[in-house]
Parts: C-alpha cells; sequence; structure tokens
C-alpha cells in the first residue's frame, strides 16, 4: 500500500489559527440557509428507506422544506413491449401496454401516499412532482424550478443518472448509503477544488451531530507543488478559524487519489467533497470526485 505524506503545520500556522487554549473564541453560528430545501427523487420500482430516514434526521435538525420527485417508471413498460411485439397483436400490446402503466401509477401512488403520510406526521413543509421519468435532464429541471438547495439520492436509484449528476449537479448531491447516524465527518480538499461554503457547511453538519471532524488537504504532484503549499497553508488558516480550533486538520502530498488509504477517512460516516474548479479540469473531476465518491462506501456529499 501506498504510504501517504503529511506536512506539519509550523509555529506561525498554529498562532495564525487563533488564541491558545482557556482563550479561544467561540466560532459564530451559521445560517443553515445552504441545507433551506431538500430534494429526494422516488421512483415508482424504488422506494429510498435509508434516504428517507435521512431527510427526516435532518428536517429535525434545520428548518427545512422538502421537494419530493416521484417517477413513473416507464420506461420497463416500454422495454417489455419492444419484447413482446413479434409474439403479440396490436390489440393485445395495447392491453398489456394499459395494464403496466396502471400498474405503475398505483405503485408510484402508493410511494408517494407513504412519503407524504411519514413526512405529514414530521410536520414538515413540502410539495411534490410526479415526473414519466427519473431522467438527468428532468431532475435538472425539476430542481431548477423548485429552487432546491440539496438532493438526496439513494445510492441504488438509477445508478447511470447518479453517476451523471456526481459529474453535473448544479446543487450539492447527497448520497446516501447507511441510513444511520453520523459521528464522524471528513472534509477532503485540494488545490484544484472550488471551496465555496465547503467549510460552512461542514461545520454546519458537524456542529448538528456532534461529529468528530477531520479536514484534508491534498496537493498532488506539480512543478508548482511549492506555490501550492503556501497557498494551502493561508487556506487551511482560513479554515482553522472558520471551522474551529478543535479541527483534526491535516495537509497531505500525495495524489487526491489515494485519500480512501488513510484510515480515518475510510472509517468517515460522512464524506464531504469538493468538485474540481473550471470546466478545463473535467479528467480530474472525472479521476477524483466521481471516482471516489463511488469508491466510499459510506455516505458522500458532493458539492
Amino acid at each position: 500500500m501506498r504510504e501517504t505524506h503529511e506536512i506539519p503545520l509550523t509555529d506561525a500556522d498554529a498562532q495564525a489559527n487563533g488564541p491558545e487554549e482557556g482563550a479561544e473564541p467561540v466560532p459564530p453560528a451559521l445560517d443553515p440557509g445552504p441545507l433551506q430545501q431538500l430534494v429526494l427523487p422516488i421512483s415508482a420500482e424504488h422506494y429510498p428507506c435509508r434516504a428517507m430516514s435521512r431527510l427526516h434526521d435532518l428536517v429535525h435538525r434545520f428548518d427545512m422544506e422538502v421537494h419530493f420527485l416521484y417517477s413513473q417508471n416507464r420506461t420497463g413498460t416500454r422495454a417489455m413491449k419492444r419484447t413482446a411485439e413479434y409474439i403479440l397483436t396490436d390489440h393485445q400490446l395495447d392491453q398489456m401496454e394499459k395494464a403496466l402503466n396502471e400498474i405503475d401509477e398505483k405503485t408510484c401512488q402508493q410511494n408517494l401516499f407513504r412519503a407524504e403520510e411519514e413526512i405529514f406526521d414530521a410536520d414538515v413543509r413540502y410539495d411534490k412532482t410526479v415526473l414519466r421519468k427519473l431522467t438527468f435532464r428532468n431532475v435538472r429541471r425539476e430542481i431548477g424550478r423548485s429552487r432546491g438547495k440539496v438532493l438526496i439520492w439513494e445510492d441504488e436509484l438509477r445508478p447511470m443518472v447518479r453517476s451523471r449528476l456526481l459529474r453535473e449537479s448544479a446543487i450539492p448531491l447527497w448520497l446516501e448509503r447507511t441510513g444511520e447516524d453520523i459521528a464522524s465527518i471528513t472534509l477532503v480538499l485540494s488545490d484544484e477544488t472550488r471551496v465555496s461554503r465547503l467549510p460552512e457547511i461542514a461545520r454546519l453538519l458537524a456542529t448538528s451531530y456532534e461529529a468528530e471532524l477531520t479536514v484534508i488537504y491534498f496537493i498532488g504532484p506539480s512543478p508548482e507543488a511549492e506555490k501550492h503549499k503556501v497557498r494551502a497553508r493561508r487556506l487551511f488558516s482560513s479554515l482553522k478559524k472558520k471551522l474551529g480550533p478543535d479541527v483534526d486538520a491535516h495537509i497531505m502530498t500525495d495524489p487526491m487519489d489515494t485519500v480512501l488509504q488513510i484510515p480515518r477517512v475510510r472509517d468517515s460516516d460522512l464524506m464531504i467533497i469538493g468538485r474540481t474548479r473550471g470546466a478545463a479540469s473535467r479528467a480530474a473531476r472525472f479521476d477524483h470526485t466521481h471516482e471516489i465518491s463511488l469508491a466510499f462506501r459510506k455516505n458522500v456529499l458532493v458539492i
């Protein structure tokens, strides 16, 4: 297994992180704005039990609205019709399609009723949209229309759509895999990461869950590595101020794709990882954010 290399913080870094123990200022409270509205897709063929569990957990912790996307599974209906068109008459095909559509609609209504009943008991504000198909284009359109802030996606649901959302979702994507409590969080940054509100969201979740927070900043091998180290140290000092003095923070010189070799990362209940900056970084986005998110077997929040 490849060894990982950590750059220790200098005394100057430690001073920049804030006052010594005993005189530490209380970090300012965070506005839960980044998590104001959740978007949760539910398809006719799959009820997202773990994602619903996470949704209940989040709306209990924050004042959030919910937007449900219900999908009638028409794709399977068309596939079955194409398979049977050589052995059935047109009338039989029409009857089969009608029966399958009725099953799809009934299942969709059952899932819709189940979700609404659960969320109604929790006294949460919500609305809903019923889609013919759960495609990337439909999900993207509804996110824009509903002004959703976070998309919760159960891992098993539509892998091809999930894969594209990992690369192109306009809002943070929460991949729910466990439905369990969150006791530890890892925030992964690199010299190609768009930092944006990553630190604020990480601290918001860590504070609410009372979770241990680890921040790892990667500097990949490049001719400008020393320049990146200077910039990383400055950013690190800023992150320590935003995230509080108890954060376990590290600067690493290995490529970002070695992150899952670090035990404290593998054991985290939630990984928060940022997409890379700019359209020119498409290859890096695929190799890093996409690949790491799929390889990590617990919950992932991609921002």
